[in-house]
């Protein structure tokens, strides 16, 4: 599946980035939490999760059996403590950090699946800072021990549906189906492109040319599009 993206910002680490750009990692990488069509927040890597009735106690029970691409191993608490790790480091300007810096200050890990968070004041955003909507995409401990941040330039190991393939820089990023069964979702398509274009009429040349499947077009050049 090719489409056409008009993202001018091109970085293999999610905590840099903001919503308008995740579209290039949300097929790579999972959150703990997902926001559904009723604008709810829902376990995703979490099997489980409670919080105490004065809002500073949150328990997680994450899910078992999820795997890293690439064979970076089993999806644990050491991950997730991890990406709280990278994301509260110091080079990351993202305001979300503070609050994220709560719960990394609290954290106790009851095993591989558990992990208690006491928080110094009540918190009740907890399923959202955690979520796909803030890009609190989940790291591999293993993959960044190993490789650090110039490995996390050069490639993109998560726990979603597709796993990263090349990137071209100014041009495209290329995703492919794991080779395996997916936890969650067996995707469609074996490929997905993102083609960063930016012109209208070069969408539209493309869209016509059959050279990509879906792009956005301004109102003013739809008709042409559709030849109505």
């Amino acid at each position: 599946l090719r489409v056409i993206s008009a993202s001018e910002k091109e970085n293999n680490d999610p905590s840099l980035l903001i919503s308008h750009h995740m579209h290039q990692f949300d097929q790579v990488y999972e959150s703990l939490f997902y926001d559904n069509q009723f604008s709810e927040y829902v376990p995703n890597l979490v099997a489980d999760w409670s919080v105490g009735s004065d809002g500073k106690t949150w328990n997680f029970e994450l899910r078992k059996g999820i795997r890293f691409h690439e064979d970076w191993g089993e999806f644990t608490t050491a991950d997730v403590v991890k990406t709280m790790e990278w994301y509260t480091r110091p080079a990351n300007p993202d305001p979300r950090i503070e609050d994220m810096k709560l719960f990394l200050e609290g954290h106790e890990v009851i095993d591989d699946y558990n992990i208690t968070f006491t928080l110094p004041r009540p918190f009740l955003d907890g399923t959202y800072l955690f979520s796909g909507q803030t890009n609190t995409h989940i790291l591999s401990k293993a993959f960044l021990d190993a490789e650090g941040e110039e490995g996390l330039q050069e490639n993109m190991i998560g726990t979603g549906p597709y796993q990263f393939v090349e990137r071209e820089l100014g041009a495209s990023i290329l995703h492919e189906r794991v080779p395996y069964e997916h936890w969650r979702v067996t995707p469609d398509f074996e490929e997905l492109q993102f083609l960063f274009v930016f012109e209208p009429s070069t969408i539209l040349a493309m869209l016509l040319a059959d050279e990509v499947d879906i792009g956005i077009l301004p109102f003013d050049l739809q008709s042409a599009a559709t030849g109505a």
